[in-house]
C-alpha cells in the first residue's frame, strides 16, 4: 500500500497538501520563491487532486522534494554568501573591476544553484594579487641568483600580469625554486655556472683541455640556461679535486715569542719605576709605612713579570721544536770528517756571512 501512495497518480488527502503547503511557506521565508510564485503555487497544491499535481509546485525546493542539486531554487541567503564572495574577488584582484558589475547583475537574478555556480564557481581557481606577486618574487630570486636574464624577467613578469588564473601562474614558475626547500631549479644558476668554470680551469693545468677547447666550454657555460646543458659540458672530464684547508698565515711562534721576551723588561722598567720613587719620597716624606708598602709593589710587579718571562721563553721553545727530522740519504755525511751541530737560530734574524 505504501509503495502505491508513492505513485504518481495515486491520490493524495489533505496530509500530503498540508506538507505542500509547509513546504511552499518555508520557500517563500528563505527567499527562494517572491510572493507572486507562491501564491501562484499555493493554488496548484490546493488543486491538486493525484500526486503527480503537486510535482510543479515543490519539485525545485530542497525540502519538498528532499533532493539536491543545481536545479534547486537558492534562497536569499545562498544569494548574500555568493555576492560577498563576489566582492572578496573584486578585493583581492581575482575578478577585473569591469566584469563586477555584469557579474553582480547575474547573481541577483539568479534562480538556482546552477545559476550561481556559473557566476562564482570559478573564482577560486583565478590568480589574486597576492598570488601574482608572489610569482614575481620568485621571478626576481631566480634573476639575482642567475636563472634567468634581465629580458626573460621582463616577459615574464609581463606574462605575470597578464595572468588570470592560477594554473597560468603556474605554468609561468614551474621551472623556478619555489623557496628554500631542497628541490633544486633544473636552470643553471651563478654558482652553478662558476662551478663549472672552475672544473675547466683546472682540466687545463692538468693538460685535460687545451686553451682554444677551454675558451670554447667557457663560452657555452655562460651561454647555458639549464644544469643538465652545464653537465654535458664536464662529462668527459675528471671530478674535481676536493678543496684542501689552506694553511693559517701569521707570524711565527717563536718569532711572537721572541718580542715578547724583549718588550717585558721594557714593560717592567716602566712599571717599576714610579713604584720606587713613590717609596723614595714617602720615606722623605716621613710616611714609612706608605713607602715600605709601595716598595712591596714594585717588587710583586717584578715577580709577576718575571713569571710571564719565563713562561713566554719556555711556549716558544715548545712551539718553534720541529715536527719532524730531516735524515739524509743512507751513505752521505753531512759534514765529512766532522760532528754535525744543530744550532737553533730564528730565520728573521740569521744574516749570511
Amino acid at each position: 500500500m505504501a509503495g502505491n501512495a508513492r505513485r504518481p497518480e495515486a491520490r493524495i488527502g489533505h496530509d500530503a497538501r498540508r506538507a505542500a503547503t509547509r513546504t511552499l511557506d518555508a520557500a517563500l521565508r528563505e527567499g527562494r520563491l517572491d510572493l507572486a510564485e507562491y501564491e501562484r503555487r499555493l493554488v496548484l497544491v490546493q488543486a491538486a487532486r493525484v500526486r503527480k499535481d503537486l510535482t510543479p509546485a515543490v519539485a525545485d525546493l530542497p525540502e519538498g522534494s528532499r533532493r539536491t542539486g543545481p536545479g534547486l531554487r537558492i534562497s536569499a541567503a545562498d544569494r548574500e554568501r555568493a555576492l560577498v564572495r563576489l566582492a572578496g574577488a573584486l578585493t583581492d584582484g581575482r575578478l577585473p573591476a569591469p566584469d563586477y558589475a555584469d557579474a553582480e547583475e547575474l547573481l541577483n537574478r539568479a534562480v538556482t544553484y546552477a545559476d550561481v555556480d556559473a557566476v562564482v564557481g570559478t573564482l577560486d581557481a583565478k590568480a589574486s594579487h597576492a598570488e601574482r606577486d608572489q610569482a614575481i618574487a620568485r621571478i626576481e630570486a631566480a634573476v639575482a641568483g642567475g636563472l634567468l636574464d634581465p629580458a626573460e624577467q621582463h616577459d615574464r613578469v609581463a606574462a605575470v600580469r597578464r595572468a588570470a588564473t592560477d594554473a597560468q601562474l603556474a605554468a609561468l614558475v614551474a621551472d623556478l625554486p619555489a623557496g628554500a626547500g631542497p628541490a633544486r631549479s633544473p636552470r643553471a644558476s651563478h654558482a652553478d655556472r662558476e662551478a663549472v668554470v672552475a672544473q675547466l680551469h683546472e682540466a687545463v693545468e692538468a693538460g685535460v683541455l687545451d686553451l682554444p677547447e677551454f675558451d670554447e666550454r667557457v663560452r657555452a657555460v655562460y651561454a647555458a640556461r639549464l644544469r643538465d646543458e652545464l653537465t654535458r659540458l664536464v662529462a668527459d672530464l675528471p671530478e674535481p679535486a676536493p678543496a684542501s684547508p689552506s694553511p693559517s698565515i701569521g707570524v711565527p711562534a717563536r718569532k711572537r715569542s721572541l718580542r715578547a721576551i724583549r718588550v717585558t723588561p721594557l714593560i717592567g722598567t716602566l712599571a717599576t719605576i714610579p713604584a720606587v720613587g713613590g717609596a723614595v719620597v714617602l720615606g722623605s716624606l716621613g710616611f714609612t709605612v706608605l713607602a715600605i708598602l709601595a716598595a712591596i709593589a714594585g717588587a710583586a710587579v717584578l715577580a709577576v713579570l718575571a713569571v710571564r718571562l719565563v713562561r713566554t721563553a719556555t711556549a716558544a721553545d715548545e712551539e718553534s721544536a720541529p715536527e719532524a727530522e730531516y735524515r739524509f740519504p743512507p751513505g752521505v755525511e753531512p759534514f765529512p770528517g766532522r760532528a754535525a751541530t744543530w744550532v737553533d737560530v730564528d730565520p728573521a734574524e740569521w744574516t749570511p756571512k
